[in-house]
């Protein structure tokens, strides 16, 4: 994947709520390998499996919104659209 060089506008506030939601899902991918180990049921590993992609999705639907409300719209301020808008800012999210 192309890495970018752009400079990001989320704030530290903002930053942060994502990195807690991600290592929120880090600890739940972490049971659901422990789930696994213990022989756990595959109705129970599934709902926990659901319950991560949620959470992944929410985080990412942030992201996006966010890249949306700063980013893009600076792109339009400073006449610089086509380079905030290329990338992976146009990958659904579902």
């Amino acid at each position: 994947m192309k890495k970018t060089e752009m400079k990001t506008t989320r704030n530290d506030e903002f930053n942060m709520k994502m990195m807690n939601a991600l290592l929120t899902c880090q600890g739940h991918i972490a049971a659901i390998a422990k789930m696994l180990s213990a022989g756990k049921s595959c109705e129970d590993i599934l709902m926990q499996i659901s319950a991560v992609d949620s959470a992944i999705r929410k985080v990412g639907k942030q992201i996006l919104i966010n890249h949306l409300e700063h980013c893009v719209k600076e792109g339009v301020e400073t006449e610089k659209i086509p380079s905030r808008l290329s990338g992976s800012c146009w990958i659904a999210i579902c």
